[in-house]
């Protein structure tokens, strides 16, 4: 993983609507009754302006009640945020270091990235007790998983497995999962040991996210010639294609679960907005049970790579 960059530099192949036997096209999910959904946070970035200057991005939050605020800016490109399990807490990277927003108390650098020794960050997940926070990390010849309190972080590898995206954690805190090439890699969160490495059937994108009950991954990626979102159960077996868009111009990239299980969101990228590089665009949601997806964030921006906030039940 390169985390001052975390998107490949080529767009993915134009979506297609047909499928084929090995790709289905609904999963049934148990959902988590314990929480709803919040605000969405994600990432906007500024246009491309061509003259090599390095691309930046705000981080947006849209609270439950429609209103809209940027809580961040010199976001690293195309990144997404993630929300504390309480919902507290938002966490991103900007300006080379790992800091966290808090409502109505602002945004507190934790974590400054400093060469050699850290040369860039991947995008945070925090683990579901709330205590540790994953991220890829790049620097002075050893890049790989850093595990770290978020009371006080250190930059120390846990395990050397190169991220091609955001990590995301089991439910039960005690698995990490990362893209990884072809491969969905699974590494234990306490000692760093890879636990299992299966094969994407296509070309796997760079983002994995674990559902809320621990059966599924959702994935971007391409297979058998089909580009969008996929549900691949954690146990093996056939990915099952959730959406993908109908146009030549666009690709749904970057899903992530909604904190009941029942949707997931993701990133409809397009090729035709000014400025933009066909890996950011609108913001979509779409149930599991294999409905349409519709439109959550629609304002010709270039936004991607959304996070739900969970909200626990009283």
């Amino acid at each position: 993983m390169r985390p001052s960059a975390t998107r490949s530099s080529s767009p993915p192949p134009a979506a297609s609507a047909s499928t084929s036997a090995s790709v289905a096209t609904s999963v049934a999910v148990e959902p988590s009754p314990t929480v709803t959904d919040g605000a969405i946070a994600w990432s906007r970035a500024a246009a491309a302006t061509g003259d090599g200057a390095r691309a930046t991005a705000s981080i947006v939050v849209r609270a439950s009640d429609g209103t809209t605020r940027v809580v961040a800016r010199d976001a690293t490109y195309r990144t997404p945020p993630a929300w504390s399990p309480d919902g507290g807490s938002l966490a991103f990277v900007a300006s080379g270091s790992f800091s966290v927003w808090r409502p109505g108390e602002g945004v507190e650098r934790v974590l400054a990235c400093v060469p050699p020794a850290c040369l860039g960050l991947g995008p945070p997940a925090w683990s579901p007790d709330g205590s540790t926070v994953a991220f890829a990390v790049i620097g002075d010849g050893r890049d790989g998983l850093v595990v770290t309190d978020v009371a006080g972080p250190e930059l120390e590898v846990v395990v050397d497995v190169v991220a091609d995206g955001p990590p995301t954690w089991s439910p039960d805190g005690t698995s990490i999962a990362v893209a990884s090439g072809d491969r969905i890699v699974v590494v234990d969160a306490r000692d760093g040991s890879i636990t299992s490495s299966s094969v994407f059937p296509g070309r796997l994108g760079d983002r994995v996210a674990w559902s809320p009950d621990g059966t599924t991954f959702a994935v971007d990626g391409t297979s058998d010639g089909t580009s969008g979102i996929f549900l691949v159960p954690v146990d093996g077996g056939v990915p099952l294609l959730l959406s993908a868009c109908a146009d030549d111009g666009c690709t749904d990239l970057d899903p992530t679960w909604t904190g009941d299980g029942r949707e997931v969101v993701f990133t409809r990228a397009r090729c035709d907005l000014p400025g933009g590089d066909c890996f950011t665009g609108d913001l979509f949601v779409v149930e599991v049970s294999g409905a349409a997806a519709r439109p959550l964030v629609t304002d010709r921006a270039l936004d991607c790579c959304a996070a739900v906030q969970p909200v626990l039940d009283p």
